[in-house]
């Protein structure tokens, strides 16, 4: 996806934080839509990314609150947009 989950591999080693890959089907097949950065200890979503570090569209927006509250997730503070 062209974004920097890499620079997040010793946090998610030391579990702080779990990183998540959002596919969604738009009639083509599973396609990769999100990065997702949880905090493992607040059960919150702290960014969502798309490919480029692109913000969620409407359509990101509706499935990652759909896992989100399936769950049992909560939207930090700073995730990357505020409108999910």
């Amino acid at each position: 996806m062209h974004h920097c989950v890499y620079t997040y591999a010793s946090s998610c080693c030391a579990a702080r934080s779990a990183i998540y890959s959002l596919q969604a089907d738009v009639g083509k097949g599973p396609e990769r839509r999100l990065t997702v950065e949880v905090n493992v200890a607040t059960r919150q979503i702290v960014q969502a990314r798309g490919r480029l570090n692109a913000p969620p569209t409407q359509l990101d927006r509706r499935v990652l609150s759909a896992w989100a509250a399936a769950a049992g997730l909560t939207f930090g503070r700073y995730a990357v947009t505020r409108a999910y």
